[in-house]
């Protein structure tokens, strides 16, 4: 007869899930996920320093490029009638002197000087500039006046040296001179 086999329940381990390939996968997907936000940091860095930096600092280049360039224009625009004064200009000073005439001093700063030196002592009845030279006839004055005057002109750094020349007035009195002044102005000649 046939013994009866009893059947006795056998607890076998029972999965419900594949971790072979789950594991792989995930541990892939942080893998990539880390590797994917260190190359975006290094990214974002190298964004900002190799191409937003340099393009600001052309930019910034660019707009001060830009600032002198309208400065530049606008003064163009103030000087396009330049030729126009340069012109008047020469007309007035005197563009038609020769180099050597042009070589020598300023005649208005030789004017200034006879009149700052000699016109409030004496009156002044011609004055006659030729090279470096100036010529000054006074109206008529004391020989102390003609002294005072020469004393001041010697005494003014822009003069080389200062020669006079007087005429006696028909007068009674002989104290009463014209006075024939040349200023050699510093600088004649060299």
């Amino acid at each position: 007869m046939a013994k009866k086999v009893k059947k006795e329940k056998i607890n076998l381990p029972s999965k419900k899930t594949i971790n072979f390939i789950s594991d792989r996968t995930a541990r892939n997907n942080r893998m990539a996920l880390i590797i994917f936000g260190v190359f975006m940091v290094l990214l974002l860095i190298f964004t900002k320093f190799c191409v937003l930096d340099p393009m600001a600092k052309v930019a910034k280049a660019e707009a001060a490029y830009n600032q002198m360039n309208a400065q530049l224009n606008e003064y163009r625009n103030q000087l396009s009638d330049y030729d126009k004064v340069q012109d008047e200009y020469n007309e007035m000073v005197g563009s038609f002197l020769t180099e050597t005439e042009l070589s020598y001093n300023d005649r208005m700063d030789m004017i200034r000087m006879v009149e700052k030196d000699i016109k409030d002592v004496v009156d002044i009845q011609s004055i006659t500039v030729s090279n470096n030279t100036i010529r000054v006839t006074t109206g008529m004055t004391t020989m102390d006046t003609v002294s005072h005057i020469v004393g001041i002109l010697d005494a003014d750094s822009r003069n080389s040296y200062v020669t006079v020349t007087t005429t006696q007035t028909e007068r009674d009195s002989s104290e009463y001179v014209y006075a024939d002044l040349i200023i050699n102005y510093s600088g004649a000649g060299e």
